[in-house]
């Protein structure tokens, strides 16, 4: 017969399983989307020749192309300012791919390389090599494969106290 001490010891281990089960769905971010469908999306963007590779030069030429998109009135520094207006238009231009909430999303996690409410071309590279390049390349030989990709650890915030914070967190 079960008692309520068993009765209890169950709903804890039944709590526990629920949480278990809780940790292992993959998280999403604000903009209904995993990490690791960022992640991808990231490394298709970045694979211009689409040889399911990208290199570390590959990398950077993207990651400058991007600044420079971004850097509106070409002053050599983006700043808080320059990065909603493009997420405003990226996002009328396409509604579908570019939601509010991915917008909200991506603007908060470019925010978060410019502490001081700007960065400059090389700081922006750099931020971005280390958040996410380095992070990928397991085999660190300067290449990122797609199968690095989704063995890529969740991504931590550079520059937090301890180092380790995770990305977008407070």
């Amino acid at each position: 017969m079960i008692d309520s001490r068993d009765w209890s010891r169950l709903a804890r281990l039944a709590a526990c399983a629920c949480l278990a089960v809780l940790a292992a769905v993959p998280a999403r971010a604000d903009d209904g989307r995993s990490q690791r469908e960022r992640d991808m999306e990231t490394f298709r963007w970045l694979d211009g020749d689409g040889d399911g590779e990208v290199t570390r030069e590959q990398a950077v030429r993207e990651r400058s192309r991007s600044f420079d998109i971004l850097d509106r009135n070409k002053d050599g520094v983006v700043t808080a300012g320059e990065i909603r207006a493009a997420a405003a238009a990226w996002g009328a231009s396409n509604p579908r791919e570019w939601t509010v909430a991915r917008q909200e999303y991506w603007v908060e996690g470019e925010l978060g390389t410019m502490p001081g409410g700007s960065i400059e071309r090389d700081a922006y590279i750099e931020y971005f090599m280390r958040w996410w390049f380095d992070r990928a390349d397991f085999d660190h030989n300067g290449v990122v494969t797609e199968n690095e990709v989704l063995l890529m650890p969740p991504p931590m915030t550079l520059g937090a106290p301890n180092g380790v914070r995770p990305y977008g967190a407070n």
